[in-house]
């Protein structure tokens, strides 16, 4: 029932995007040129990452090997739960709870570091579905943002730093035999993604869909959940140029789109709904755009509308009330000091 309310939904998208390319020759060139084709085909590709067992196990078994040479533990114990946190599968940080040991005393820590420290993704990973649908929508590339959205990223991770265990524990891998050329398609994937979208090249993305398709281990499918998502951001590509148009940027509505960036990832507690509805309504400058990435972020992450904390708690089997303390502080830290910074140096 709710995959066909989700594909009525898509459907309407698609009505309104067509008529948008009718009325504004804006919208129709936002949308038919290469580099935003090519992201299509990426974005549905990506989404269908979370059913490959050789992506998964590739970045375990690298996030294995490469704890090994993390001495410090609590370091170690931060650097698997973020790992693991950053596979492109839904609920990912009930995969990050995999990364810490089991010590009664410690459970709403470790379910607060297994939550905050899955969520680092949306500012940084090159396959986060949000961040390149935020490129795709204010039309900067991955290069210009990157040094920016790493400083909320680094103080995510510090502050979850504190809540890290200083108990070992051992991941093991699904899959026992891949090869070296299974680890060279894993390594291609993210060179050439992360070539296109430093330099907004249509054609290192399509080679990524190339490596993507040929050398799967599953099989693709355009689900209802995919289907929404693509057709969500066409239509906020498709009605951008009109919104922009009609809601002229002054003074008042600067001093609100930053509250508006926070109430829409409160309120929707969707990354890609909040993102599609934020930069496609309002006429960010580059300054603004980056101040309110953290902000959409924020309210997303502290949205009661959200399934992952609560299914983190399940996973570990403690308080709601105590998880959620540190999320707040922790969330509320790394958005005021990213803004303050972003102040001085944008």
């Amino acid at each position: 029932m709710l995959d066909k309310i989700k594909i009525i939904i898509s459907s309407i998208f698609i009505i309104f995007t067509i008529a948008a390319i009718c009325v504004s020759d804006k919208s129709w060139e936002k949308i038919i040129n290469p580099f935003t084709l090519a992201t299509f085909g990426l974005l549905f590709c990506l989404a269908n990452l979370r059913y490959s067992e050789k992506f998964k196990c590739c970045l375990l078994t690298i996030l294995q090997r490469g704890s090994k040479f993390i001495k410090n533990i609590k370091l170690q114990n931060l650097f698997l739960a973020a790992g693991l946190g950053s596979i492109p599968v839904k609920n990912r940080a009930i995969l990050a709870v995999a990364a810490l040991p089991r010590v009664e005393s410690k459970r709403n820590e470790y379910s607060a570091l297994a939550f905050l420290a899955s969520h680092f993704y949306y500012f940084v990973a090159p396959y986060s579905p949000a961040l390149i649908s935020f490129l795709l929508l204010t039309g900067y590339s991955m290069s210009a943002v990157l040094p920016y959205l790493a400083i909320p990223t680094i103080i995510l991770l510090i502050c979850s730093y504190k809540l890290a265990p200083k108990e070992t524990v051992d991941i093991k891998t699904t899959r026992e035999k891949l090869n070296f050329g299974d680890f060279a398609w894993f390594a291609s994937i993210f060179a050439t993604l992360i070539i296109g979208l430093f330099f907004k090249s249509a054609i290192c993305l399509l080679a990524t869909i190339i490596l993507l398709i040929i050398f799967r281990d599953y099989k693709l499918q355009l689900d209802a959940d995919i289907f929404l998502t693509l057709s969500m951001l066409a239509l906020a590509l498709a009605v951008s140029p009109i919104l922009k148009e009609i809601i002229k940027t002054n003074a008042l509505i600067f001093g609100s789109i930053y509250l508006a960036a926070f109430g829409i990832g409160f309120l929707t507690g969707s990354s890609k709904t909040s993102v599609s509805i934020i930069y496609s309504v309002f006429d960010y400058n580059f300054k603004s755009a980056i101040i309110a990435y953290p902000l959409w972020w924020a309210g997303y992450m502290l949205s009661p509308l959200r399934a992952c904390p609560l299914l983190t708690i399940a996973a570990v089997g403690e308080d709601n009330i105590a998880m959620r303390k540190y999320s707040v502080i922790i969330v509320g830290i790394t958005t005021i000091i990213s803004i303050m910074i972003y102040s001085f140096i944008i």
